[in-house]
């Protein structure tokens, strides 16, 4: 997956002979893990005056700051039920779609087969951090399902978050993007719809028209 980096690429390169300079780059925690570093250790080897620098940030953090020009290039996510809101001073990419699954501690009954998740109302959750993508995630398919979640525990990081179903702490949505789960944990399909989230790439409007070099 190397189209987030190769678009700033190409703007950096568009009006020089030489890529160069300094790329600002943010991305939410799984994207930042599984999806920059590949890309990055490309552009190193073929552009080694080129400097990559990354932050890990959720988008409601990394575009403000995008607009404000003291990001680059930020990968984001977004669900069918919030999506982005059109912004014309951004250039918006495709990258994927990241189907999100349900996450079951291995020796729960749950685990054996198909989860109807009405069948579960009083299951504790372990959810992102309030105001995340990955806690209104949570909150959209209980709701959707007939029932407010209890969630048990916190966390943007989906390691965290594997590790906690696989003792039994509770449930978890994890996008595909989080790879494997480690053993004592089940990914089971469900009677309600979960919904899966798009990965793009935005950059300022403009900036790939333009050609940057030696950002200090």
């Amino acid at each position: 997956m190397l189209r987030e980096l190769e678009a700033a690429e190409a703007a950096l390169a568009r009006q020089s002979t030489q890529v160069a300079g300094v790329l600002r780059a943010a991305a939410f925690p799984s994207a930042h893990r599984a999806l920059l570093p590949p890309a990055i250790a490309r552009l190193a080897r073929e552009h080694p005056q080129l400097e990559v620098r990354t932050r890990e940030l959720e988008p409601e953090d990394s575009i403000p700051m995008l607009k404000l020009s003291e990001l680059d290039l930020v990968i984001a996510q977004e669900y069918p039920f919030a999506p982005q809101t059109a912004d014309a001073a951004l250039e918006r990419t495709p990258l994927r779609e990241d189907p999100i699954r349900l996450a079951v501690p291995a020796e729960h009954p749950a685990a054996a087969g198909t989860v109807d998740l009405a069948a579960h109302p009083d299951v504790a959750w372990v959810a992102g951090r309030q105001g995340s993508f990955c806690h209104s995630v949570v909150l959209h398919t209980c709701r959707a399902a007939g029932f407010e979640p209890t969630i048990a525990h916190f966390t943007n990081d989906f390691a965290t978050a594997y590790g906690l179903v696989a003792i039994g702490a509770g449930f978890a949505l994890v996008p595909d993007l989080a790879g494997p789960p480690p053993e004592g944990v089940a990914i089971v399909p469900t009677k309600q719809p979960v919904p899966g989230r798009r990965i793009f790439a935005a950059v300022r409007s403009g900036s790939s028209a333009r050609g940057r070099r030696g950002r200090p």
